[in-house]
């Protein structure tokens, strides 16, 4: 019986279809990583393009309550909130608003109404923040700046909660849509 097992065993192991053979003959080699191309090293700096930066500058005085755009380089879509602001001149402007809303109501007065939402406007409080007073009948004592754009911080003068000034840039942040690259071409380093 054990001359019968191993012939068995002999007859498994040997394959007998030709394209079976075929493979035993294949050459297999590991994969490995290799430069087939020179490597280049430029040196250069970012290139802010002035038909692309959108300054977003206040036009009120008042003091920085909570800076969101926080970071150089942040990206930022257009309607993010950028920063949040006290302003006793919006503030009282929104409470003007608010009153012919309210006095509109029991006489009709929509000149008063057009005029104190116009300054608003003139501020540049957002459509969204006045419609906002009109439906709830409230007026938020802070005012959120928003981005006017989609781009990334580039620039900016704030760096922490303080009081802002409208004559002077205290709040300034540029917002970038795109940018280029200025090559130096002084520098050069090939390396193989």
């Amino acid at each position: 019986m054990k001359n019968m097992t191993k012939t068995s065993e002999k007859q498994r192991s040997k394959p007998t279809h030709p394209t079976v053979k075929q493979l035993f003959n294949v050459t297999v080699t590991t994969v490995e990583e290799r430069n087939t191309a020179k490597e280049q090293v430029n040196y250069g700096y970012i290139v802010a393009e002035d038909s692309a930066k959108v300054d977003v500058l206040t036009w009120y005085d008042g003091f920085v309550v909570e800076l969101y755009a926080d970071t150089l380089y942040k990206k930022v879509e257009k309607g993010d909130a950028l920063v949040k602001v006290y302003s006793p001149e919006v503030y009282k402007a929104k409470q003007d608003y608010l009153n012919s809303i309210q006095y509109n109501m029991k006489t009709s007065m929509p000149e008063m109404l057009r005029s104190s939402k116009t300054k608003l406007k003139l501020l540049g409080i957002s459509e969204k923040e006045i419609s906002e007073i009109a439906k709830t009948h409230k007026a938020d004592m802070y005012t959120t700046v928003y981005a006017p754009i989609s781009g990334w911080i580039f620039e900016k003068t704030s760096m922490t909660v303080h009081h802002l000034m409208q004559k002077k840039d205290s709040l300034r942040l540029s917002i970038l849509k795109k940018f280029g690259w200025k090559w130096n071409s002084t520098k050069r380093n090939f390396l193989s």
